[in-house]
């Protein structure tokens, strides 16, 4: 259930940013992103879980953030990146803010001028921390 929440939470917050939203395993990326801007979510992990029929689960969420800009020079990159962070930033935030979520910080973000679809875009790797509280009888009824 709390897997499904995240997803369902990480969905609307893309989506209020104006990211067409996709998930799935790397692998598959380049065949399904063909709009921009986008964003692929990888499999979240569960990293800890507190309690035993109530308590909480922290996940590990890494998505990439993917936008079509002219590769023109790095200064341009850099302008992209820029706007990707910014929209990371309001993406975890609305994390936050979100019934589902307890907690949600952004680990890292690492900027990539390589293509991952045949597309020609930038990206931006994000890495999440985002806690979840979870009921055992809760989610047996899901």
């Amino acid at each position: 259930m709390t897997r499904r929440k995240l997803i369902a939470a990480l969905k609307k917050a893309a989506e209020g940013c104006g990211y067409m939203f996709h998930t799935g395993l790397e692998h598959h990326l380049n065949n399904e992103v063909n709009h921009f801007p986008a964003l692929w979510l990888l499999p979240p992990k569960v990293v800890a879980t507190q309690g035993r029929e109530a308590g909480t689960k922290r996940y590990e969420a890494t998505l990439y953030l993917l936008e079509t800009c002219s590769k023109g020079s790095e200064q341009e990159k850099e302008f992209c990146w820029t706007r990707m962070e910014e929209t990371s930033s309001a993406i975890c935030r609305a994390l936050c803010e979100s019934e589902a979520v307890r907690y949600a910080e952004i680990e890292s973000e690492i900027p990539d001028a390589y293509s991952l679809t045949n597309h020609g875009e930038v990206s931006l790797k994000v890495k999440l921390k985002v806690e979840l509280p979870f009921c055992r009888s809760e989610s047996m009824h899901s």
